[in-house]
């Protein structure tokens, strides 16, 4: 396989573009929370629609606010499941494509995993990740922020709406970072604990059961400087 481009050195060189005040910052993530948007699967699809928007909502909000943010897609022609999808174009609806910068894939991708002495290593994936990646740096208006949650964080919702790219969206200034992976749930990251632990506080009833010990481990023993 050829000498490809990696996604998370791509996508920091991308950040420093936009932000380049922050360059010094841009470290990988140190701190990650995950929590749960739509609940039981039990729940009928308004109730689990509805609670999933406003979820998705109030993080971004406490994250975000009215800042300027870079956000990250991941557009694939095909999804990696092998579905063939189009290049849809519902989120350029919401953000015009020309604000956008392409950078054309394939990529290599890295992921994470504990080692024998418990310690995180970091793994590339055989195969190539054949997707291109868009960016751009903006400042998301109520009308905006509300189309893109819906289209990601809903299910049951009319094509012409859903948002098929895998979005991200960053804050420059302290690394944090937040991906609405479907209606079941998001993940938020930082380097600097101080920014997740108000939400940690608030919303820990939003995490999982199942993830609650691993997101607890983050603030044990640790008091806000």
């Amino acid at each position: 396989m050829k000498n490809l481009p990696e996604v998370e050195e791509t996508i920091k060189l991308l950040k420093a573009d936009c932000f380049p005040d922050y360059i010094q910052k841009m470290n990988k993530r140190q701190y990650s929370l995950r929590f749960e948007l739509g609940g039981s699967e039990s729940k009928t699809f308004i109730s689990r629609t509805n609670q999933a928007i406003h979820r998705a909502h109030k993080l971004y909000d406490e994250l975000f606010g009215d800042k300027f943010i870079f956000i990250v897609l991941k557009e694939w022609p095909i999804y990696p499941s092998g579905k063939v999808i189009g290049l849809n174009k519902n989120i350029f609806k919401i953000v015009a494509e020309s604000n956008f910068k392409r950078f054309k894939g394939p990529f290599t991708q890295a992921y994470y995993e504990r080692d024998h002495k418990d310690e995180i290593v970091k793994r590339i994936f055989k195969e190539p990740q054949n997707f291109d990646l868009l960016y751009c740096k903006t400042k998301l208006t109520e009308a905006q922020i509300k189309a893109i949650i819906a289209g990601l964080a809903s299910v049951g919702i009319p094509e012409d709406m859903v948002i098929h790219q895998d979005v991200a969206f960053y804050l420059g200034e302290n690394e944090t970072g937040f991906r609405i992976y479907d209606d079941r749930g998001c993940d938020v990251w930082s380097n600097n604990r101080r920014v997740l632990y108000p939400l940690y506080r608030k919303y820990k009833n939003w995490i999982l059961d199942y993830n609650r010990e691993q997101m607890d481990k983050i603030f044990v023993n640790w008091e806000q400087d």
